[in-house]
């Protein structure tokens, strides 16, 4: 059974951590992989197909959208209009037990987009969301720009543990860009760089405990 239907905007389900919304996000801060590569393109224009089987333990989401400026968050690969992403996310949910409690979940994604300008390139701000732009909170690192004629891929794996109070979670993700080159005139390209892929990981843990408090106190 192919599952569900959804033609419109919406978040691209990729990423255990995009995946997760800012209005429950448990951690103080999104990482550096979020920002390197998942950042610009949280929201997307197209179609997902998505569904879930064994009692929601195994799922999967795939996409094809159009990915533009302005729906976009303007970090790493950027985006503009008329240019196109696709890819697709399994998780499997192996323990599950008391409500969610305690749980191990696993996800592997993968994802292609067209490049903006024919330019790959990818950067990380430092971990903070207090100032107002990119002048204010400026890049940790940056890799500079390459043009290609071709896409760019990002491969990710993901996994969380929850154990009570106690929880795990981590992603390691590469992007990779192939036929690199220096200069890219609008016509040709000179300057052949070779192929370039870039590593980001993260690890995440955190401990929240909850006592009951009486109404009379």
């Amino acid at each position: 059974m192919i599952g569900n239907l959804r033609a419109g905007h919406f978040v691209g389900p990729y990423s255990l951590e995009r995946d997760s919304s800012t209005n429950a996000y448990y951690y103080m801060e999104r990482s550096s992989v979020f920002d390197a590569f998942w950042g610009p393109n949280e929201y997307q224009t197209g179609l997902m197909l998505f569904n879930s089987y064994l009692d929601d333990r195994f799922t999967y989401a795939t996409a094809l959208a159009r990915v533009g400026k302005t729906t976009q968050n303007n970090f790493g690969f950027e985006a503009e209009d008329g240019l196109y992403a696709a890819g697709i996310r399994l998780t499997g949910l192996p323990v599950y037990v008391d409500d969610g409690r305690v749980l191990l979940h696993f996800g592997v994604n993968y994802f292609h987009q067209a490049l903006a300008d024919n330019t790959f390139t990818v950067a990380n701000r430092l971990p903070l969301r207090a100032g107002g732009g990119s002048r204010q909170v400026p890049n940790l690192l940056a890799t500079g720009k390459f043009f290609s004629p071709h896409g760019a891929d990002i491969v990710d794996v993901e996994s969380a543990f929850v154990y009570g109070p106690y929880s795990l979670s981590a992603e390691y993700a590469f992007a990779r860009g192939t036929d690199l080159y220096e200069s890219f005139d609008g016509v040709s390209y000179s300057g052949p760089r070779g192929d370039a892929t870039y590593h980001a990981f993260y690890v995440e843990g955190g401990f929240v405990e909850v006592h009951a408090v009486d109404a009379g106190d």
